[in-house]
This record gives C-alpha cells, sequence and structure tokens, in this order.
C-alpha cells in the first residue's frame, strides 16, 4: 500500500507484489513473475508476458479524476482539416453612398449601432440644389464602419457599411491536394483555435477557380449567429467530413499512453488497472480502431490515464532498487 498525490490530492494506491526482471534500457520490466510462476506448475511458458497492474481505490481514482467507458464499435471518420478566417456575409452587407455630391450636415448614428431599414443615417446638402436630404438604411444590420463626419463633403466613397450580421460566413482557403475531396454540401465542423467555440455547417460555395497567389480554393460556409458570437476576423479551423465508417472495436485516443515502444489503455478489470498493449488500424483523432489487445466490452480509462503510468513507472523504480 502507497499513499500518493494524485493531481494535488493525497490518496490511497495498492500495487500487486511483484519481482521485477531488471531490463538495462527501461525502468522496469512487463513480466508478472506471480503469472509466470504460477503457469509453470501446468507446464506453462515460463516467460507468458503479463500487462502491469495496479490497484486504486475509488476514492482515489475520483480524486486523481481517472474516468472509464467501455471499448466498442465506433465510427471512424475521413476528414480534411481547413484553416480560415471568420468574415462578413457578403450577401448580407452594404455600403451606403451618396446619391448627390454635398456637404454633410447631420449625422445620426454611429459604428456598432443597430439600424432598421429606412431609418435616417445622415444628412447631405446637395452642391447642386443648396437642398437637404436624408439617407436612409437600405437593410437591419449593424454599422460597422463610417467614413465621414460633419462638414465632409460626400462624394462617391462609401459613408456606412452596414451588415446583418444574423449570419456570418466561415471563409476556408482549400489547397491542391484536398480540392478533389471536397464538394458542395459537406458537413464542416467550425471551430475558434483554442476550441472554446464551435458550430456545425456545410460547406455552401466553392470557387470554380484556383488563386495563383495561393494555390488555393475558397470555400465559404454559412453559419448562424443570433448571438454574434462569431467575430470578423477571428481565426478558425475546420473539419470536413469525408466519409465515414463504423469499426467493430475502438478506443478514444485520449486513452492511449506509451510505455517503452508500446501503445496501451488501462483496462479496468475488478480492482485492477490493468495495462493492455494494443495493435491500432485507422484513427480520425478522436477515435482509433483497436485490432488487437482488448476485448469489446472491456472498460478502459480515458480521463488521466497518465496518473496510473506514471504511478507504474514510479513502483517498478522502487523495485529495481
Amino acid at each position: 500500500m502507497r499513499t500518493i498525490k494524485c493531481l494535488g490530492v493525497w490518496a490511497t494506491c495498492h500495487f500487486m507484489t511483484h519481482h521485477f526482471f531488471p531490463a538495462p534500457d527501461y525502468p522496469f520490466s512487463f513480466i508478472n513473475t506471480s503469472f509466470a510462476a504460477e503457469h509453470s506448475e501446468s507446464g506453462s511458458k515460463l516467460d507468458q508476458p503479463h500487462e502491469e497492474r495496479i490497484t486504486i481505490s475509488p476514492a482515489a481514482a475520483e480524486a486523481a479524476g481517472i474516468k472509464t467507458e467501455i471499448a466498442g464499435p465506433a465510427p471512424i471518420s475521413d476528414k480534411v482539416n481547413l484553416t480560415g478566417q471568420i468574415v462578413l456575409n457578403a450577401n448580407k452587407t452594404v455600403d451606403v453612398r451618396a446619391r448627390f455630391p454635398g456637404v454633410v450636415n447631420e449625422i445620426f448614428t454611429n459604428v456598432g449601432e443597430s439600424v432598421k431599414k429606412d431609418q435616417s443615417l445622415i444628412k447631405i446638402e446637395s452642391n447642386g440644389t443648396l437642398e437637404s436630404y436624408n439617407i436612409n438604411a437600405p437593410q437591419d444590420g449593424i454599422i460597422i464602419t463610417r467614413n465621414t463626419n460633419i462638414g465632409d463633403v460626400a462624394l462617391d466613397k462609401p459613408l456606412f457599411t452596414i451588415s446583418d450580421l444574423s449570419t456570418i460566413w466561415a471563409k476556408f482557403h482549400v489547397f491542391t491536394k484536398d480540392i478533389s475531396q471536397i464538394k458542395i454540401g459537406d458537413p464542416v465542423i467550425v471551430q475558434t483555435l483554442d476550441e472554446r467555440q464551435s458550430a456545425n455547417a456545410t460547406i455552401n460555395f466553392l470557387s470554380p477557380t484556383v488563386d495563383p497567389a495561393t494555390q488555393s480554393v475558397l470555400a465559404i460556409a454559412e453559419l448562424a449567429n443570433n448571438q454574434n458570437a462569431w467575430k470578423a476576423g477571428m481565426i478558425i479551423k475546420g473539419s470536413v467530413l469525408i466519409s465515414k465508417v463504423e469499426v467493430p472495436l475502438a478506443v478514444k485516443t485520449s486513452a492511449l499512453q506509451k510505455i517503452r515502444d508500446n501503445t496501451v489503455v488501462f483496462a479496468k478489470e475488478g480492482s485492477y488497472y490493468e495495462a493492455k498493449i494494443l495493435t491500432l488500424g485507422r484513427s480520425d483523432g478522436e477515435w482509433v480502431e483497436v485490432l488487437n489487445g482488448i476485448k469489446p466490452g472491456t472498460p478502459y480509462v480515458t480521463q488521466n490515464s497518465f496518473v496510473i503510468k506514471s504511478e507504474l513507472e514510479k513502483s517498478g523504480v522502487d523495485h529495481d532498487h
């Protein structure tokens, strides 16, 4: 029995009593000698490998944040990963210009304010007639830019830019190696780089031409933005789903640990957490196919498995010394 500090919490863990075979390159051996001795009496091979075990009480596991799930079938997705930026929806963004050249007499709104269609934005005195006229908002939206002040002469440059932010665009660059895989209608998961913000969308525009400077094709997905959570200028990433196949046995990639040259998960068997060496197949970053090493229906650690790995390694070092 040993008292350990798991993620800042002191708790009690129980380790199986083993003799460890020294290994020159590794901190501990992966051979369970009590298992080998037990099988030697019945004529089994003495060098049969057995995964290392550790017993952790429920209280210690909870304190360490150790969580388990059941190994079983899961979908493996084939995805194309993209980077891009949030931009204004060009179909719902307008520039407001003066109808006739003149001097700006009054301004009724400012950047960031909401306006309604036909709401007065500005009053201009015409150079030709010296009469004043108002310019009204052509649509509902937010004032994105204001490019004039009282006393300016309004010519043909935009005075305001108004955008309806209820929808916004995720604009991606698709490089030539991926162009053939992506089509209009493909689902895409849009995320901020820190992954704190995410939305499901579909690709609804693909440029018919390649940008000669970047050798990429422009792809656009429209996002609902009623809470104005997506801001123009945000750098984003996208994951476009190309295909999905159900595999009979998979585990979460968050469960994987490396011990020596082996990839393992920690299976929960009764009161034990036991390292299982896996042979792996396809992966999509979230799930990985398991070809050998664990049985369907086995509970395995998906969160904080590094705590178990760390304690096993410390146990191995202690026994070696």
